[in-house]
């Protein structure tokens, strides 16, 4: 499958259709990054943890732009920067128990580890959170609904309620099985294009 890149509509629209989960996946990192700058600022300075909210910011938005059909991916992102976020000064902690010599290069090495981790269990949490949604709700709620219509009950019921082997405009119903359940089909009205004349 060809990866476009794309416009500037195409982004705004993007950004503007996935609005609440874009900010639900800001949020998450942000506010762990903050309540940990004001709680300990040893944790991460105010200043750089200005900087790391546009970073996760823009990583974010970036993620929704280019690959706006999965939520679950941009989710799971979202958890997996956090949990790099919580690791970071354990990570500092680890390279100063190397030899004066090495700490850069260990620092630098288990900065790259913690990257590769992150994008593990980034792909983990995916695929957690789609078996989790394939096996339903864990609560399941009634949802109830009501609507003043100017007629009676059974008119009502007549015009509104599915029945099997039944068609009403352009809606078609199927035979009742022995479960109850039937087939709804919607009827398209005929086409009136003209035929393409054939090819010689």
């Amino acid at each position: 499958m060809r990866f476009d890149w794309p416009t500037p509509e195409q982004m705004i629209y993007r950004v503007t259709r996935l609005r609440r989960l874009v900010l639900l996946a800001v949020m998450i990192p942000v506010v762990t990054m903050l309540a940990g700058s004001l709680i300990d600022p040893a944790f991460l300075a105010p200043d750089r943890a200005t900087l790391g909210c546009l970073a996760v910011a823009l990583l974010v938005v970036g993620h929704v732009v280019l690959f706006p059909n999965v939520p679950l991916e941009t989710i799971s992102l979202s958890l997996s920067l956090t949990c790099l976020i919580v690791a970071a000064p354990w990570i500092k902690a680890f390279s100063a128990l190397a030899p004066v010599a090495y700490a850069d290069a260990a620092l630098a090495l288990l900065v790259g580890l913690s990257v590769v981790a992150a994008g593990g269990l980034m792909l983990l949490l995916q695929l957690v959170l789609g078996v989790s949604l394939l096996m339903g709700p864990f609560v399941r709620l009634r949802l109830k609904a009501s609507v003043d219509v100017g007629c009676s009950a059974d008119v009502a019921r007549g015009q509104f309620a599915l029945k099997p082997g039944v068609r009403r405009g352009r809606i078609l119903t199927g035979a009742a099985d022995e479960n109850g359940f039937f087939d709804v089909a919607i009827v398209a009205p005929k086409s009136r294009t003209r035929p393409m004349p054939p090819i010689r």
